[in-house]
């Protein structure tokens, strides 16, 4: 049971990465993902109508299932709209703010966009790997 929970896990950290580091056409339009939560609930409801018997005996692992599409939707989610935080800072301050955008700590954002438009999407991939250990490692 423990080597199929790591096959699993690995199977879904590699989707992760795939849809954070990769396939980046999502991230330009995250409102897609709202789509996929409500999927995601009529994909497990029809499991359970299909199959009652085989989601009573495997409850946990379809939970599991589901919150951990549920943490990678989140995250794919939340990655574009830390960097629209970013670009919206920095609009912001050369629009309203253009006598102070030469001090720190703005200039250091214009300067570093890019690099942490990156530091952030690697902090949300870190804490999606918290997430994903949490629920299919942890104790109830």
């Amino acid at each position: 049971k423990m080597i199929a929970k790591m096959i699993i896990f690995i199977l879904l950290i590699f989707l992760n990465t795939v849809l954070i580091f990769i396939y980046k056409k999502w991230n330009e339009k995250p409102w897609i993902y709202l789509l996929f939560v409500p999927l995601l609930f009529i994909i497990s409801t029809v499991i359970f109508l299909l199959f009652p018997k085989l989601y009573y005996t495997e409850k946990d692992f379809f939970l599991k299932i589901l919150l951990s599409f549920m943490v990678i939707l989140g995250i794919n989610f939340i990655i574009p709209i830390s960097h629209h935080i970013i670009n919206v800072i920095i609009q912001f301050h050369e629009e309203n703010n253009s006598e102070n955008i030469n001090r720190n700590p703005i200039k250091f954002l214009i300067q570093n966009k890019e690099r942490m438009k990156y530091i952030f999407t690697i902090i949300w991939f870190v804490l999606s790997l918290v997430m994903l250990s949490g629920n299919w490692f942890g104790k109830k």
